[in-house]
């Protein structure tokens, strides 16, 4: 269904499922979630992604969570995308560095340059590693945001 861009019937057949005593499983819900997303629903994701925490609580799945984090970022929604990450740390869920990286970039697609050097130095501290994207995320938030001098010196920290 997520293919076909039939999301809301997948989303209906999973309310069927749950409602007859069933667990919908977690590959298609987070299909679900990445098919609003691709679709720039980042509401809808959102939302999709609640119902998913409800219906399996034991299993918060990080692929849901990273889906819901790009739906945002595709839709600029930067405080959307730092709640899920914060929601994925009270999980006990780690992100990725691709799912940081899609956080970092909604911060810096909002011009929101400091909350994008914050997160940056947040994953050189703890992890996972920082890669290009990140750092030329962190990079591109701050030359838009003309403040070289950040530039500057998070160009002359890199390894």
């Amino acid at each position: 269904c997520s293919k076909l861009r039939q999301w809301p019937t997948a989303l209906e057949l999973c309310e069927l499922v749950r409602k007859a005593g069933c667990e919908p499983g977690v590959l298609p819900c987070t299909g679900i979630v990445s098919a609003c997303g691709r679709e720039s629903c980042w509401l809808h994701a959102l939302d999709a992604f609640a119902r998913i925490a409800r219906w399996l609580p034991s299993a918060p799945e990080l692929a849901a969570v990273s889906a819901a984090v790009s739906a945002c970022e595709r839709s600029i929604r930067w405080e959307a995308a730092l709640a899920l990450q914060d929601f994925a740390g009270a999980a006990g869920l780690r992100m990725d560095i691709i799912a940081h990286n899609a956080v970092t970039s909604a911060c810096a697609r909002a011009s929101q340059w400091t909350h994008a050097c914050d997160l940056l130095s947040a994953i050189a501290r703890h992890g996972p590693k920082p890669d290009v994207v990140t750092f030329g995320v962190a990079l591109d938030s701050l030359a838009e945001s003309r403040r070289w001098h950040h530039a500057f010196h998070l160009l002359h920290g890199l390894p």
